[in-house]
């Protein structure tokens, strides 16, 4: 039986992009340009930037524009919490009536993007919440990219395609057993420490 920390199933994550260049503006608002964020709820200040919707758009959104930053060429990080079941969240919000067909898969498929990432998952209220996490850690090391462990946070290495989906079934497989769950991630592209 799932814990019932809120009805909403409205998804959000809570982002900010780092371009480590002396063009970041640039590279900000270009890749915000690049994205088609029609299909969720948007807000952008001078600390993140905050979207809200279906959790299939939620994680379209927040892997375009880290890939739209990250084909500059520069290095960029992209730090951020993806959130589902908060009992702040309102399941009347009207993105949550759009289809589920992502709007931006078509235009990044072509974008091949080496990255690492740490991420931890924070199923809430669960008294098994580390075999929670544990199962999805072990499911990760056969979703194609490199999984090792890392302080408080487990770190992916691969494709940024593949990173985004493997933290997209993560955090989807947990939300379907426990009802409030976040995310926290960190992901690099380009850094000069790989190269």
């Amino acid at each position: 039986m799932t814990n019932q920390c809120g009805t909403s199933r409205i998804a959000g994550c809570q982002f900010t992009l780092y371009p480590m260049s002396d063009k970041f503006v640039d590279i900000i608002l270009s890749a915000l340009d690049e994205v088609d964020t029609s299909k969720v709820w948007k807000d952008t200040d001078d600390v993140n930037t905050c979207i809200r919707g279906k959790m299939v758009h939620i994680f379209d959104v927040t892997e375009a524009i880290f890939l739209h930053a990250a084909k500059t060429g520069e290095h960029v990080a992209m730090s951020g919490t993806f959130s589902i079941g908060c009992p702040g969240d309102s399941s009347g919000d009207v993105y949550m009536d759009e289809t589920d067909e992502p709007q931006n898969q078509a235009n990044i498929q072509s974008i091949e993007q080496g990255a690492g990432c740490k991420f931890a998952l924070y199923p809430m209220g669960r008294e098994d919440y580390m075999e929670q996490i544990m199962n999805q850690i072990d499911l990760s090391k056969s979703r194609g990219v490199k999984v090792s462990a890392s302080h408080y946070a487990t770190r992916l290495d691969g494709d940024v395609k593949d990173i985004f989906r493997t933290l997209h079934e993560s955090f989807d497989q947990v939300q379907q057993e426990v009802s409030h769950v976040t995310m926290t991630f960190t992901v690099s592209a380009n850094s000069p420490s790989n190269r």
